[in-house]
């Protein structure tokens, strides 16, 4: 947690970086220049919108995140920099990666995430979009049955949770919190 507070708040610390708005600057070119994603820009420094004021102090953290989903650990790790950042708990596997037989070798794959996706009502929203906060996140992932989702939240109506048809299921924050400190290309290893 308290990476995740330090890294997610507009605060000095001996790791953030100060990125100053100068003329011409967007937002997406900010995050490319910071290498970055904008929504984690929007984020890590409570940007109520994509405008930039020259001049204004932006914080952005060098990040070189990796996933390890733990099949012992019942867990998805985020390491930065090949660190521990965070865990995250698992509430639900698909059925094809619980069984594994004892003795069995653990199966060890890589991929990399694919791509984000928020749903909001059963539509596709961007982070600058309002209601983007109440959106289901997945985040799509290049290994065979590891999706990350939200898994929806207990009476839900069926007709409008987003479910994939196979992944693994996560708290709707966790979700969230994956996505916005994520790239497309980051590394992810099933274990």
């Amino acid at each position: 947690e308290i990476n995740t507070r330090i890294f997610l708040n507009p605060v000095p610390a001996p790791e953030k970086e100060v990125y100053i708005v100068k003329s011409g600057d967007v937002l997406n070119r900010v995050a490319a220049h910071t290498k970055t994603t904008a929504e984690l820009l929007m984020r890590a420094n409570n940007l109520s919108g994509t405008m930039l004021r020259i001049g204004q102090k932006l914080y952005t953290s060098p990040s070189n995140f990796s996933i390890h989903i733990s099949r012992k650990h019942s867990k998805v790790v985020l390491n930065n920099n090949g660190r521990f950042f965070k865990q995250y708990p698992i509430r639900e596997w698909p059925a094809t990666l619980q069984t594994q037989k004892k003795g069995a070798p653990v199966v060890k794959l890589s991929g990399k995430v694919i791509e984000k996706i928020a749903l909001l009502d059963g539509s596709r929203v961007i982070f600058t979009d309002k209601g983007f906060a109440n959106a289901t996140h997945w985040i799509t992932v290049s290994i065979p049955h590891c999706t990350l989702y939200a898994e929806p939240p207990a009476g839900a109506d069926p007709k409008k949770a987003s479910k994939p048809p196979s992944g693994i299921a996560l708290d709707p924050e966790a979700t969230a919190e994956l996505s916005s400190m994520l790239n497309r290309g980051t590394p992810v290893y099933l274990e």
